[in-house]
Formats: structure tokens, sequence, C-alpha cells
């Protein structure tokens, strides 16, 4: 598993749905 990857998926699913 890659954290950084993880983070990424993260930040790029937060701009895509922002709260």
């Amino acid at each position: 598993l890659t954290v950084g990857r993880q983070e990424a998926l993260f930040i790029k699913a937060a701009v895509h749905h922002p709260s």
C-alpha cells in the first residue's frame, strides 16, 4: 500500500467532491 498514492487519491476526491 502506497500512502502517497492514497493521499493523492484522497485529495483528488476532495477536489471532485468539495464539502
